[in-house]
């Protein structure tokens, strides 16, 4: 039997599963659970003559390699990482073969184009990258009552493809049905769905066999998607049939479009953004102008040939007389307008993507200008006073406008005066591998991270049904409900509800003969930050939840489809809990008081680790779940209190 090394590094323990069950079903073969850490879990899998040891080492940064910062150093564009990423340790070096983007989120508006800057920096340090996403999704109104499905915007799959063929390195979107599409949506969709492909690629990468194959049938996939999301426009907002393969196939795509799309630029502008006047009549007379477009009309970025650069110019030093402001003038130059930040002054995150997107559509052949109105804290304006370097260090934004543009103006309601930088940018040039030199040598600051990969470990193997699992960095995109067979589930779930509730980290479920027990977990790195009474609100939120109409529904032997309606749910009961790192005894009397518990969880990790348990009346069903996974899991203990 060969041993091979594998890592898989997530932001959580749900993404690192994720992440070994693609590679389960890519590889086959026989997976079990080996001896570790309820911290760190390592699974086993068996298949032709090799064992796969495979380490899930959840959230960022803390297992001996600072992934961000490797991908910076290798010639990417954000210090952020991905989801998940699978590498392989070969004596003293960790080589990193595929990083992988899970996304639930609703693929419209703004949000589509969110992973665009991690996709492009994965593939500049020469990490393969596919970006796992969902078609079928449907927006709700305040009584979630279904509204729309939504869709991409045809220019997002587009820039993947566009990327895989400049960069000669994988950059691919994986479609999946939706929990809540419906049957017409599946049947337009069915051609362009693609994980069986994915999992081809997760094998071939693992085993050294080629794949070029798979990466044309899966850019194949996402350019259909391309031509059915655009032929459903009744306006012509975006490109049509062959006129993308062709602009694909450029090799130079700016002048291509300009000279063979007549689309204009028509980005929608709201009263609701909080932006000074000046920049407001900006954006009003730079649509007048009647721009161009990179192949849809109605996003935030315009294209503009040489000839009309001088003119855009004029406009800017009309509006802003007191800054100068010089535009390249060498190619065409796309400018892209980014809000930036949400009214409370918060990082409207989606945005750093928008650089990133233009430049995985254009590469080198236009010159690109960054224009920012967003309402961005003062501290923001701060660091900028200290160096646009400084800032771009501290925000993903910024990075992402230092690394791509070729100048930023910026005009904000809390910047006292507007500002032009100009930036000296090369080439973006992809590095072939990632190598990083493998660090055994670690030690582990414990965190909530911790306690939501035990909480998933212990009660996962303690025959509770998980209906939801949020760590942080997670997902929340469903909660299920399981009944006689079928399963239930809400959809774009609210952080709290109308009467008060507070969105748990965790539910699970046991099914019983007379109805059924609902878990409802609130996860901490410490006691003392549970909230005052959280017990009352975890179940209230619950209780409010499923009293609502369910979003979807998974039958027996059948997909999930779209419900929507009434659903009989029958009897339940819902139990709190609160879980955090043990610090002493007397704390879980305290927290379980405090916030009105039902019983508190309390991990002390150690060898071997063990759950402290102190529960109330009607928690105490707790401690049968949690001795009954004590048997399953070898190197962890249960103590009663």
């Amino acid at each position: 039997m060969t041993d091979r090394y594998i890592r898989i590094h997530g932001d959580n323990i749900v993404e690192c599963e994720r992440t070994l069950h693609m590679i389960y079903d890519a590889l086959g073969g026989t997976i079990r659970l080996a001896e570790s850490p309820i911290f760190m879990p390592i699974y086993e899998i068996e298949v032709s003559g090799v064992c796969f040891r495979i380490e899930l080492l959840s959230g960022h940064g803390r297992w001996g390699v600072n992934i961000g910062t490797h991908i910076m150093e290798n010639g990417g564009i954000l210090r952020e990482g991905a989801d998940s990423y699978i590498s392989e340790v070969t004596g003293n070096e960790e080589k990193f073969i595929l990083a992988i983007e899970y996304c639930s989120a609703l693929p419209a508006g703004n949000n589509a184009w969110q992973r665009n800057g991690r996709a492009l920096s994965s593939v500049l340090a020469g990490v393969p990258y596919l970006f796992m996403a969902e078609l079928g999704g449907v927006e709700l109104n305040g009584k979630r009552e279904v509204i729309a499905a939504r869709k991409p915007n045809p220019i997002v799959p587009f820039s993947y493809i566009s990327t895989t063929k400049d960069y000669a390195n994988l950059c691919i979107p994986i479609y999946r049905p939706h929990p809540s599409i419906t049957d017409e949506l599946h049947r337009s969709f069915n051609s362009v769905f693609g994980y069986t492909e994915s999992l081809n690629v997760i094998r071939g990468l693992l085993l050294g066999e080629v794949i070029a194959e798979s990466i044309s049938v899966l850019a194949n996939k996402s350019l259909k998607l391309v031509d059915i999301l655009s032929a459903e426009k009744k306006s012509v907002t975006t490109l049509k049939g062959k006129a993308w393969t062709e602009y694909l196939e450029s090799n130079n795509r700016a002048n291509w479009i300009l000279n063979n799309s007549k689309m204009v630029w028509n980005k929608k502008t709201s009263d609701k953004v909080n932006a000074p006047e000046r920049m407001k009549e900006l954006l009003k007379q730079s649509i007048a102008l009647q721009l161009n477009t990179i192949g849809a009309s109605d996003i935030p970025i315009c294209l503009i040939p040489q000839g009309r650069i001088k003119e855009l110019e004029i406009l800017l030093r009309q509006t802003y007389p007191e800054l100068d402001i010089f535009l390249p003038k060498d190619k065409p130059l796309a400018v892209i307008w980014i809000t930036g930040y949400k009214p409370t002054g918060d990082d409207s995150r989606p945005d750093r993507g928008l650089c990133p997107l233009a430049k995985m559509i254009l590469k080198d052949s236009a010159r690109m200008i960054s224009i920012v109105y967003g309402p961005a804290k003062k501290k923001t304006w701060e660091l900028l006073g200290k160096g646009l370097d400084v800032l771009a260090s501290n925000n993903g934004l910024w990075q992402s406008i230092y690394k791509i543009c070729d100048g930023v103006l910026i005009d904000s309601v809390t910047k006292a005066e507007p500002e032009y930088i100009q930036i000296d940018q090369s080439p973006l040039e992809a590095q072939s591998e990632l190598k990083v030199p493998y660090n055994s040598e670690y030690d582990v600051l414990h965190s909530e991270h911790d306690v939501d990969t035990a909480i998933h470990q212990v009660l996962t193997r303690s025959g509770l049904a998980e209906c939801l699992c949020n760590p942080p960095g997670g997902d929340w995109s469903g909660i299920n409900y399981y009944r006689g067979g079928e399963i239930y589930r809400w959809t774009s779930l609210p952080r709290v509800s109308e009467i008060g509730g507070k969105r748990p980290d965790h539910v699970f479920q046991q099914e019983l003969k007379d109805g059924n027990l609902f878990i409802s977990i609130e996860s901490k790195g410490k006691g003392s930050d549970l909230e005052d009474e959280i017990g009352i609100n975890l179940v209230a939120y619950l209780n409010d939840l499923f009293s609502l109409v369910p979003t979807s529904i998974k039958r027996v032997n059948t997909e999930w489809r779209l419900y929507n309606n009434r659903a009989d749910l029958g009897d339940y009961q819902v139990i709190s809990v609160g879980a955090f790192i043990f610090k002493n005894e007397d704390e879980l009397k305290i927290q379980l008081e405090r916030g009105s518990l039902d019983c508190i969880l309390a991990f002390e990790f150690r060898k071997p680790s063990v759950l402290h348990v102190l529960s109330n009346d009607n928690g105490r069903i707790m401690e049968h779940f949690v001795k009954k996974a004590s048997e399953r899991i070898s190197g962890f203990e249960v103590k009663i209190h």
